[in-house]
């Protein structure tokens, strides 16, 4: 009842993403059943045509008669041979339709779960994300979606075979009961005997996914640390942390493997066994015309395979079932903390209001009471001092964080009312760790929004490359717009990383850019150009600027100053800099 239970469980899970398709490839596999047991049962017929005249004809035969009567046809060896290549042939014909058919079922199962996985991770709360080891979620999407498939294509192979030992344990009861308790007696040894063997797979199949996210996570941050380690040669100690992963993982999957073949010794032995036994006692004790005995004996051996090749499938069903558990666990944690979405869309110009908003990472407050407001198509600045706060009152404005008290009103609407994926679709954000993708330049500035062959996308990338001031730089490339950038756009300088993300964000059009130390790493000529471009965008969109440099926020209609979480002031920047005793002035040494 336990293995039946656990078969359904994962029935259910798998049927989530095949659906209905599933039930055609069990009933296909039905067929294919039937038409092996028929295509065995033909030799008894064979056989029969050179027994004896007076020997009593067996069932089969008298079946295979009636229907030669019926297609007008007589026995002979001719007739009998011809129908039984007949039916092999029509098996071999099913059988490979049931197998394309299956490679459809688990290409389409391999697309939808990590679409699914994909998909689960873009909707979880950014604090949440917050929370999550980066090297578990990319160990998942990888390493652990690809055992969960392949343990579907164990299972669905598992439900194959299943089906035909069934169709098969049918044909073997109503020919003779006798190798039908024999079967049974010998399955049941066999059960026990490869009990512990399967539990053991279990244990070491989730062992097996518990290294595989420690070596995922070791891996990602050496890659993150390449050139401080490389710098500072100190790649023996990550390195011996990983090596340490990949050697128990090795010991693991040796000893799966091991089980797993201990498993299929069992197979010929066991066969061979049953075998002679019921031949023995159907022709020395029962005397069992020669003919039916083959036949049964044929079911039985092939049966047994069967039921072995069952056991050892469900044991590498077994052997993935860890990446099914941690994908299965994963998307019910994610699914649990998807971001909600409210129903309420807002069309832009954007206006917003802090509302006595307070905000904590932990358990002390971060954001401290905050009560603002910022027009729309405005041009805003927000300073102060590493850890004030700014990046978290940003992502609080976004509304990737959610405010532990107050409320955030966004053109009068409270923000958890509106819908934050349409919303977002017209923020332009650009941070002063710019993100780039080891890809074309074109390609880092469109995001893949377009077709490059459209010439007005061309153009457009191109005007948003003369507003970022890189127009110049690209064309100097080897293959221009067509140049890759490495992996985080490594192949570029930091300057020309950052005019590339400000390009990019030109180029969506957005109703709110903003600016976190966007031009930090651009030389005084660059940023005077960009601070042109972003002039001229003035009063077509909301701007909000993060920076350290008074330069950057001098033509800002309104700065906010803070201080430990809080805004501690706020005006024109000819206004902070009248008052010499002000926080602004202290923190550029005016």
């Amino acid at each position: 009842m336990k293995h039946l239970r656990e078969l359904y469980t994962y029935f259910l899970f798998f049927k989530k993403y095949i659906g209905v398709q599933f039930h055609i490839y069990v009933f296909v596999f039905f067929i294919v059943g039937f038409i092996e047991v028929v295509g065995i049962a033909l030799f008894a017929p064979l056989f029969s045509t050179f027994g004896s005249s007076d020997q009593e004809p067996d069932k089969i035969t008298i079946y295979f008669n009636e229907f030669l009567k019926w297609l007008d046809l007589s026995q002979d060896l001719t007739t009998t041979l011809l129908v039984i290549v007949t039916v092999f042939c029509l098996k071999a014909v099913v059988l490979y339709s049931a197998e394309v058919y299956g490679f459809q079922i688990l290409g389409r199962f391999s697309s939808r779960i990590r679409k699914n996985i994909i998909n689960s991770i873009s909707s979880m709360n950014y604090d949440f994300y917050l929370s999550q080891n980066t090297g578990d979620l990319t160990n998942i999407v990888t390493t652990e979606t690809g055992r969960t498939i392949n343990a579907f294509k164990k299972y669905i192979h598992y439900i194959a075979e299943t089906i035909n030992l069934f169709v098969m344990i049918i044909a073997i009861t109503y020919l003779g009961f006798e190798a039908l308790i024999l079967i049974s007696i010998l399955g049941i040894v066999y059960m026990i005997l490869t009990k512990r063997l399967l539990m053991r797979s279990k244990k070491l199949s989730t062992g097996v996914t518990k290294h595989n996210g420690k070596l995922q996570n070791s891996i990602i941050q050496m890659l993150q640390s390449y050139k401080y380690l490389k710098t500072t040669n100190r790649f023996d100690q990550i390195k011996k942390n990983i090596f340490s992963e990949i050697d128990s993982i090795v010991v693991l999957v040796v000893k799966i493997g091991r089980a797993t073949v201990l498993t299929k010794s069992f197979v010929e032995p066991l066969s061979i066994i049953a075998l002679t036994s019921f031949i023995y006692i159907q022709v020395s004790v029962f005397n069992q015309p020669m003919d039916q005995i083959i036949v049964i004996s044929l079911l039985l051996y092939i049966s047994l395979k069967k039921f072995m090749d069952c056991r050892a499938s469900w044991q590498k069903f077994y052997a993935q079932i860890g990446g099914i558990n941690i994908v299965k666990e994963t998307l019910g944690l994610l699914s649990n903390n998807v971001e909600k979405n409210g129903n309420l869309k807002l069309q832009p110009p954007y206006s917003f209001e802090f509302r006595n908003i307070s905000f904590a990472y932990t358990e002390k407050e971060f954001i401290k009471n905050v009560n603002i407001e910022i027009k729309e198509n405005s041009m805003m600045g927000l300073v102060g001092a590493s850890g004030s706060g700014k990046t978290t009152l940003i992502d609080l404005m976004t509304t990737i964080l959610r405010p532990n008290s107050g409320e955030l009103m966004i053109n009068g609407a409270k923000s958890h009312e509106i819908q934050m994926d349409e919303f977002r679709k017209n923020i332009g954000f650009v941070p002063q760790d710019c993100i780039l993708f080891n890809d074309t330049i074109a390609n880092n500035i469109s995001l893949w929004s377009g077709d490059q062959n459209d010439a007005n996308i061309m153009k457009k990338i191109e005007k948003a490359a003369r507003d970022a001031n890189c127009y110049n730089v690209i064309m100097d490339t080897t293959h221009e717009f067509f140049t890759r950038v490495g992996d985080r756009g490594m192949l570029l300088s930091g300057g020309q990383r950052q005019r590339l993300a400000i390009a990019r964000e030109l180029y969506k059009e957005p109703s709110i850019l903003i600016l976190d130390e966007a031009t930090s790493a651009l030389d005084g000529e660059s940023e005077n150009y960009i601070q042109n471009s972003i002039a001229n965008l003035e009063g077509k969109m909301l701007i909000i600027i993060i920076a350290h440099r008074v330069s950057t926020i001098k033509n800002c209609e309104y700065i906010f100053v803070m201080h430990n979480g809080e805004i501690v002031e706020g005006g024109s920047y000819p206004f902070l800099t009248s008052n010499e005793k002000s926080v602004f002035n202290k923190i550029f040494n005016i």
